[in-house]
This record gives structure tokens, sequence and C-alpha cells, in this order.
């Protein structure tokens, strides 16, 4: 419990420090490199609060250098397929994740959290660490494999998700499993 006060705590302090006023930018076709907090791979120059857009790139292969809050990510028809790396804390406050081209993987080594009534689509998620739904947020079509700690809260869903669940997993308040999908592996089995 401890660690989920933690979170939640750094996570507030995220929200508090966001610009009440969201940015949306579009990941460049060629960027300098991977970095989503390097306002110059989008356009306009500015890191995305908003909308992150993707399209067709010749890097998308991305990571986090700061702790992240942004609406949501939207993957346009034709959009490569991307991989994201979090070693942050990443909060998605709006849509979520959506995708209508190309693909989303994202493997979080730290904390990643859907609030509002974000979703998380149809990513392909590998949790080690720390991942929570809250408010009326829902899992979606992800596919989601959680080695540490998968959270939900308040009245979010784990929608349609498939998850496999090789740690911790948490349903509190009305939160519920929805229609998903969910393997459970106990220690030692293989």
């Amino acid at each position: 419990m401890r660690a989920h006060f933690l979170t939640t705590t750094a996570a507030v302090a995220l929200l508090a420090a966001t610009s009440a006023h969201s940015q949306d930018a579009t990941w460049l076709p060629a960027p300098a490199a991977g970095d989503f907090n390097t306002a110059a791979n989008w356009t306009p120059a500015t890191v995305p609060t908003g909308t992150a857009s993707f399209g067709a790139s010749n890097i998308t292969n991305l990571s986090f250098a700061a702790n992240t809050a942004v609406g949501g990510w939207t993957f346009n028809a034709g959009a490569s397929v991307y991989t994201f790396s979090n070693g942050q804390i990443l909060n998605f406050m709006g849509a979520g994740i959506v995708i209508n081209g190309g693909s989303a993987t994202i493997t979080n080594n730290r904390t990643l959290n859907f609030f509002n009534s974000s979703t998380a689509g149809s990513a392909t998620i590998t949790n080690n660490n720390d991942m929570s739904f809250r408010d009326s947020s829902t899992a979606g079509n992800a596919t989601i494999t959680t080695n540490v700690s998968l959270f939900f809260s308040d009245s979010s869903t784990a929608g349609s998700a498939t998850i496999t669940n090789n740690g911790l997993l948490d349903f509190v308040n009305s939160s519920s499993a929805g229609n998903a999908i969910i393997q459970i592996r106990l220690p030692g089995a293989s």
C-alpha cells in the first residue's frame, strides 16, 4: 500500500506541474534522436502535453528523459511500429492510446498511470514496476504482462484486455475485471 501511496503522491505532483493549456504535437519523420522529451523531435517544436501524434518515422524506439503527463498518443494511418521504454513517471490524462495504424509497445520500468477516461487501447505493455488505472480509465484491448504491480481503482476496468499476471494484481473500490482475459502465473510455475 505504501508504494501505491508514493506513486499517487508523485503522480499528483506531476499533475500540478502540468500546464493548464495542453499542447498537441506530431513526432517528426526524421527526428534527431528518440527522446520523447526533446522539443526538437516534434512539430511544432514542443513536447506535447495534449495529443502526441505519430506517423511514419525513421526513429521509432523512444524513451523518456523526464516525468511526462500527456493527454494521449494517436498513431495515425500509415504510422510505423513504435516501441517505448519508460524509466520515469508516465501519466495519460485524456484519451490515452489510440492506434489507427502501426502499433505501440511499451516497456514500463518505473510508473505508468492511466487517469480520467483514458485507455490503453490496443497497446502491448510489459510492466516491470508499477502500473495503475484510475478514475474511469480502461485497459481497453491491450495485451499486458505485469511482473510487479498492476492496480485498478475507482471505477476503472480491465476492459477486454488480455492480462498475464506474474506479480500483484489488485482491484479496489468499484473497479472491475470487465471482460478481460486474466492469466495468473503462480510462483515457480513455468
